[in-house]
């Protein structure tokens, strides 16, 4: 008796978990219905077997009936858990599942041209072209990346192979099963692995270790075991030799080519191969902190990023978290160029080479209200006065490798972002007063800091100011001074709000790190975005003229903040879903590493705007009605489409028009009038017109951003089909 209520009790516990979640759920009848009986397997794994079926509208699907073993209910919320919130077009839909006592199923896409691994092994791969297996490793590569760096949580698949890599009928691939799935949130470096996880041949060697913790690198490891197989169109492990350990020896010994030769690469794709190869010994690296990011990944097989030169793989090293670091200091894995909020004179070991950050006199205070107080040193700390703080610069991954001898026990560089661990993360309490509140990591410095920061103006909109702040430790932030909320009803909600806005960690969105509320003042905290806005860059600023910025790079900077869009639309699915409000040029930052970043959220509903800040250019037709205080997504989207337009022509959202009459135009207007009926080159940027072999590549994103524009908003496409297209131009 008390083992079937302890059974209810955990069913109960899955269903509510369940509600909270997108996908359909469907009853066994639904499910039979559907694959007309379980009359047609079309595979079969370690958690089960799976049936081809047909929804009553024609769709295919593939149903996965759970085994009943002790995990199944693991299994299954891990797919759930994972698939039910993540939306790429390189992942399988997960379309609904089945949770009943007897039947525990889940219900996908169908792929037409089944796993990469029939492809590979089963002598169909001769019949495919080998240029197009390589478009299928940088497709499988964007899926991972988006796993580890697409939402607010990471995921680990834990089980990358060919054979969870499925191929629908155009061959594109998709990332299926998992079943073995964490989530891993991004304040925590490791994870513990109670287990062995993954496939024997792609898990990772610290998969194997016992009580180990492990990071998503397991999942680059198992990707570049994955790589070789596409290489060499065969197992690892089949024949005298280790396959990986071949294509090394030849590496090291200068003949690649002989590798090439062997695994019948066509000549025209040597260039390819040879980066396929040198990719896959750098995510093979034993050492995990070595092995590259996914995204430097899908950089690197694009031929966007020089490769570098690969250290052995296959050994353990020594790494640089137990060797040079303090151990008050933790390491994160994270490609970034972001400075350290603590400062320890060994950090400089890690790197000979430095960049100073200027600090300016006058501090934050004698910006802002007097009625906070006056401030002086804390009691027991540190201070002195500096012209400029010394940093360490940070290492790429590729840096990191000239310092990577192949004898034992030599020094590397990392390529990591150090933060301080010596205070635990706090929660965000709505409402806290005269103090900071922070959401993220750790505490890096308080109130106090702050205000005695050196300051200088950044630029002024419609919610308040914005100010570089420089602390006394050298960390530098962006402070918003935002205009009084005055009505406290106002206020609550406002704080509700920035608990969401906290909680955003996307590689294309700044994150907001803390906030202060006190009666007479109210501060944001954001990261500080060294090189400015997108606006400058296109339009220059007072007395300088703008950048040459060629086509790469706009259409680097469009597939960014689209990606960081469609991260927000899909952030939260409550109601109502959550917009961005408030997309323009001069709120999208640019980073050290040259990817765009969405800051300065849409605050109308909490502060009052003037009536001319309602028609910026960007406005959609909707949000330009009298009292309307609301931006839904399709808002977002047609103000997306004004920033490609902008991108395109150079030109600003509103302009003068060019008859002489008094009045603006708008952008949209403007390349319709040019257009007409078909697309021509003189709507273009002329910094662009150096770029003709990219014209059709220009049109496609022309097209895209006039599509966005279209007055009515159920006619205007979604951030994710946004993303899909940009991501087909110029791809491989």
């Amino acid at each position: 008796m008390s083992n079937s209520v302890e059974l209810e009790d955990a069913n109960s516990e899955v269903e509510k978990f369940l509600s909270e979640l997108g996908p359909k759920p469907y009853s066994y009848g639904d499910l039979e219905k559907f694959t007309f009986k379980f009359s047609i397997p079309i595979g079969f794994g370690g958690y089960g077997e799976v049936y081809k079926g047909q929804f009553p509208g024609g769709l295919h699907i593939a149903v996965k009936v759970l085994a009943k073993k002790d995990v199944v209910e693991e299994t299954f919320m891990a797919e759930v858990r994972t698939m039910g919130k993540a939306y790429h077009r390189n992942l399988v839909k997960l379309f609904g599942y089945c949770f009943e006592r007897d039947m525990k199923a889940l219900v996908y896409e169908y792929m037409e041209n089944g796993s990469l691994d029939n492809i590979l092994y089963d002598n169909h791969g001769g019949s495919i072209e080998w240029e197009r297996l390589y478009g299928i490793a940088i497709e499988t590569a964007k899926g991972i990346d988006y796993l580890h760096e697409g939402w607010d949580e990471r995921i680990i698949h834990y089980d990358i192979k060919a054979g969870n890599v499925l191929l629908d009928k155009n061959l594109s691939p998709k990332i299926t099963d998992f079943g073995l799935a964490k989530l891993m949130k991004r304040d925590v470096s490791r994870v513990p692995l109670s287990r062995i996880r993954g496939t024997v041949g792609y898990n990772a060697p610290e998969t194997w270790m016992p009580s180990s913790q492990v990071t998503y690198k397991c999942d680059v490891y198992s990707f570049g075991m994955m790589l070789f197989e596409v290489l060499g169109r065969r197992r690892n492990g089949e024949g005298e030799n280790w396959f990986p350990q071949q294509v090394w020896e030849n590496y090291k010994n200068g003949q690649i080519d002989k590798i090439m030769k062997d695994c019948g690469i066509p000549e025209k794709d040597n260039e390819k191969a040879k980066i396929l190869s040198m990719v896959a010994l750098w995510c093979s690296q034993y050492t995990p902190e070595i092995r590259p990011s996914m995204s430097d990944v899908v950089l690197m097989l694009q031929k966007k990023i020089p490769v570098g030169t690969p250290p052995y793989p296959f050994q353990f090293r020594q790494s640089l978290e137990s060797s040079v670091l303090p151990p008050t200091i933790e390491v994160i894995p994270e490609v970034t160029s972001e400075v350290s909020p603590t400062i320890d004179e060994r950090i400089g070991e890690t790197n000979p080479s430095a960049f100073s950050l200027p600090v300016k006199t006058g501090g934050l205070l004698s910006y802002i209200s007097k009625k906070l107080g006056k401030f002086g040193n804390k009691k027991g700390s540190r201070s002195h006065e500096t012209e400029s703080v010394s940093l360490s610069s940070p290492y790429t991954y590729q840096q990191a490798a000239s310092k990577i001898e192949n004898e034992k026990g030599s020094q590397f560089a990392k390529t990591e972002k150090i933060v301080s661990s010596s205070s635990p993360n706090k929660s965000p309490q709505a409402g806290s007063k005269n103090d900071l509140v922070f959401f993220e990591g750790t505490k890096q410095f308080d109130l106090e800091d702050l205000l005695r920061a050196s300051a200088e103006v950044m630029g002024k909109g419609d919610f308040g100011t914005k100010y570089k702040a420089v602390l006394e430790n050298g960390v530098v932030v962006c402070v918003q001074r935002l205009k009084i909320i005055q009505d406290d009803q106002k206020q609550e909600g406002f704080e509700k709000y920035l608990e969401v806005l906290g909680k955003l960690q996307h590689n294309n969105v700044v994150s907001l790190k803390a906030y202060y509320f006190s009666k007479d003042e109210k501060m944001l905290v954001y990261e500080y975005m060294s090189k400015g806005s997108l606006f400058s860059l296109l339009h220059g600023k007072p007395g300088v003229r703008p950048a040459q910025v060629d086509w790469t790079t706009r259409l680097k900077i469009a597939a960014g903040v689209a990606h960081g869009l469609n991260y927000i639309h899909h952030y939260s699915l409550q109601s109502p879903r959550l917009s961005h409000g408030n997309i323009k040029s001069s709120n999208i930052l640019i980073d050290p590493m040259g990817n765009p970043r969405l800051i300065d959220f849409d605050l109308s509903a909490f502060v009052t705007l003037p009536i001319m800040s309602r028609s910026n250019g960007y406005r959609a037709p909707e949000t330009l009605i009298e009292g309307t205080h609301f931006f839904h997504q399709k808002s977002d989207i047609y103000a997306f489409g004004v920033l490609l337009l902008e991108m395109l022509t150079g030109r600003k959202p509103l302009m003068s028009s060019e008859n002489g009459v008094s009045e603006n135009v708008d952008l949209p207007r403007w390349v319709q009038s040019v257009v007409r009926e078909e697309w021509t080159a003189e709507v273009f940027d002329l910094e662009l017109m150096r770029y003709s072999d990219n014209e059709e590549e220009m049109i496609m994103l022309l097209q895209i951003g006039m599509d966005c524009v279209t007055s009515y908003p159920d006619q205007r496409p979604s951030m994710d089909s946004v993303v899909t297209r940009i991501e087909e131009i110029g791809g491989e």
